[in-house]
C-alpha cells in the first residue's frame, strides 16, 4: 500500500528525527475509519532515508475509552496532536477530526507552553465560554493533550 503522501512519511522521509512522529487522522485506506499513525524512520548505516515502520490504531479506540470513563453528562474528553490538531473526541463531533485549534487561543497558548495541568482558561463556544480544565503530558517524546469541559451539546470554537 502506498502512503508516500501521507504527512508521516513525507515528514520522516525528509527528517531523520529518530522519534516516532504521530500523524494526524485521515481516512483509512482499509476500512475508511479515521486513523491516527506513529510512525519511526528507518535509516541505513549512512543515515539515508530506507522507509518507515508504521502502527496504526483508530481514533474510535480513544473515543470509546472516553466514553466509558466520562461519568457527567454534558462533559467532553479530548486527545489533541503537540500542534493543536484534534486526534480524537468524546462526544464526537465529525468535523472537529483533523482540524487545528487556533495558535491565538489563549487555550492553545497555556498548552503549548509545557507540560502540567491547568484549568480556567476560557474557551469561547457557540452561545457562551466554558471554563476546562486540561493535562499535557510528554512521554518518550510524545505529547499527549487532554482537555475536559463541561458544555452541553455546545461545540468549542479553538
Amino acid at each position: 500500500m502506498d502512503v508516500s503522501e501521507r504527512e508521516y512519511f513525507r515528514y520522516l522521509r525528509d527528517h531523520p528525527a529518530p522519534a516516532p512522529f504521530i500523524g494526524p487522522p485521515v481516512r483509512s485506506k482499509v476500512n475508511g475509519a479515521w486513523t491516527i499513525a506513529i510512525a519511526r524512520r528507518v535509516s541505513g548505516a549512512g543515515g539515508e532515508f530506507l522507509g518507515i515502520v508504521a502502527s496504526y490504531v483508530e481514533a474510535r479506540y480513544f473515543e470509546d475509552f472516553y466514553q466509558a470513563i466520562n461519568t457527567n453528562k454534558g462533559e467532553s474528553i479530548g486527545l489533541f496532536r503537540h500542534d493543536g490538531t484534534v486526534l480524537a473526541r468524546y462526544p464526537h463531533i465529525e468535523k472537529m477530526i483533523g482540524e487545528k485549534i487556533s495558535t491565538k487561543s489563549p487555550w492553545y497558548e497555556n498548552v503549548a507552553s509545557g507540560g502540567g495541568l491547568g484549568y480556567g482558561v476560557d474557551i469561547q463556544t457557540s452561545d457562551n465560554p466554558v471554563t476546562p480544565a486540561w493535562s499535557r503530558s510528554v512521554f518518550n517524546g510524545l505529547a499527549q493533550v487532554m482537555v475536559q469541559s463541561t458544555k452541553e451539546a455546545g461545540e468549542i470554537k479553538l
